[in-house]
This record gives structure tokens, C-alpha cells and sequence, in this order.
């Protein structure tokens, strides 16, 4: 959760600008969860403020120091989406952010390349509970996109629901859902195109494009990707 003692966001025009702050502390996320537990700076931390920097000064904090986690579940939910709280690691995220989103507790890693997330016009992003994008990675809803709790998307990874141009006259512009289940693992650089449907504990190999559906707890590798073997996973069993 995000505690903010004696806080109250303050708008403009233009969008969030700040947040005015009594508080002795902010602190986010405290959840007790094995993938946030291992952050180190990012989340489930107490920020202090040192009140001998604000004698004489209003107590207003500039959105720019006010760490990035806060920021995106911020602007998450003023733009209307059901956000739980998103821990953001590095760099500030691109939101898209007119569409539908909804999503549980999500994991962002933007230390060298920033994250693209959200919805545009009439699409519709949902994603469950304990969800981590990795650096550099795309996953903008132009129909819908749904990812499964407990997913683990590696960093430059482009998940499309719209092939966004025609290939020729003859073929219009392919729209259609892509929906990953839970506890799936897609490797760096993959690509997954429009219309696929990924199983429950499926692995997507690095630099694979998946083009069909994957049946559940499949290793998939290659361009176009292809079933590599079946995997032993148990029901309930999740990546860390």
C-alpha cells in the first residue's frame, strides 16, 4: 500500500505536479512478498524527510523527488485505471494511457531503458497480481492484452495486439487479444504478436517470435517459435 500521513495530491492543467506532504515518511508498498522483498532501494522503503531542510519552506515536495514507484501509481490511477501499487526500479515508465488498464501489484525495472505500459484508444490492459516487466520492454494495448498473476516479462520485450500498419492493400490491419496465463516467463527480445494465447508456467526463450498459441508449461524457442519440450511444473509452483 502506499501511506502518505497527512498528503493530498495537488492538480493542475497539465496533469499532477505535486504532492503536499505533512508527512514523516513515505512508505510503499509494505507487502509481504518474496519478489519485493528481495528489492533493495525500490519499494518497501521508509523515505525520511529531513525536516532541517524545510525550516522556513512550504511543505511541498516536487514531483521529481518523490520516488518513481509513487509517481506511476499516481498517474496509474488519476488517468482511471484499477491500479494496485506499481514499484518502479530506475527510470520513470512510459504510460499510455488512454485506454482501460487494471492491474495488481506490478514490478517495473527501468534502469537503462524505460518501460512502455498502458492502453491506447479503445484497448484494454489488464495485468494480475505480482507481475515484473523488465527493462526496455513494450506492452501497449491497442485491443487487449491480459497477463496472468505471477508473470516474469525479461526486458525488451514487445507484446503487440496490433500488427499498427498493412503489410499490403489486400490486408487490412490485424487487431486481436493476446492473453499470457499465469506464471509465465518470456525471455529477453522476445516478441509476441497478435492473437496469441500463452498456457499457465509456459517459458518464452530469448529472442523467440511467437506467432500461434502455446499450450501450458511449454518451452518455446526460435523464429517462428516452436515447442521445445514439456515442461515438470506443479500446480501452485511459481518463479521467483
Amino acid at each position: 500500500m502506499v501511506v502518505l500521513a497527512g498528503a493530498r495530491c495537488v492538480l493542475n492543467g497539465a496533469g499532477i505536479r505535486y504532492f503536499r506532504c505533512g508527512a514523516v515518511g513515505i512508505t510503499l508498498d509494505d507487502v509481504d512478498d518474496r519478489l519485493y522483498a528481495r528489492r533493495d532501494h525500490a519499494g518497501s522503503a521508509r523515505i525520511p524527510v529531513d525536516f532541517a531542510l524545510l525550516q522556513g519552506c512550504p511543505s511541498v515536495i516536487k514531483l521529481r523527488d518523490v520516488p518513481s514507484s509513487l509517481w506511476t501509481t499516481a498517474v496509474f490511477r488519476w488517468a482511471g485505471a484499477r491500479s494496485a501499487v506499481v514499484t518502479v526500479d530506475g527510470l520513470h515508465p512510459v504510460l499510455v494511457t488512454f485506454g482501460s488498464i487494471k492491474c495488481g501489484r506490478l514490478f517495473l525495472r527501468c534502469k537503462t531503458i524505460p518501460i512502455e505500459i498502458g492502453s491506447g484508444n479503445n484497448g484494454a490492459l489488464v495485468i494480475g497480481e505480482r507481475v515484473f516487466i523488465n527493462t526496455g520492454s513494450t506492452v501497449v494495448a491497442n485491443h487487449s492484452i491480459v497477463i496472468g498473476d505471477d508473470c516474469r516479462i525479461g526486458d525488451l520485450v514487445a507484446i503487440f495486439d496490433s500488427d499498427h500498419h498493412s503489410l499490403e492493400p489486400s490486408r487490412p490491419i490485424r487487431m486481436a487479444p493476446v492473453r499470457l496465463g499465469n506464471n509465465v516467463w518470456v525471455g529477453r527480445s522476445a516478441t509476441i504478436l497478435p492473437g496469441v494465447t500463452i498456457g499457465d508456467h509456459a517459458v518464452i526463450a530469448a529472442g523467440s517470435v511467437v506467432t500461434g498459441d502455446v499450450p501450458a508449461r511449454t518451452l518455446m524457442a526460435g523464429v517462428p517459435a516452436r515447442a521445445i519440450r514439456t515442461l515438470d511444473i506443479p500446480d501452485g509452483w511459481r518463479r521467483e
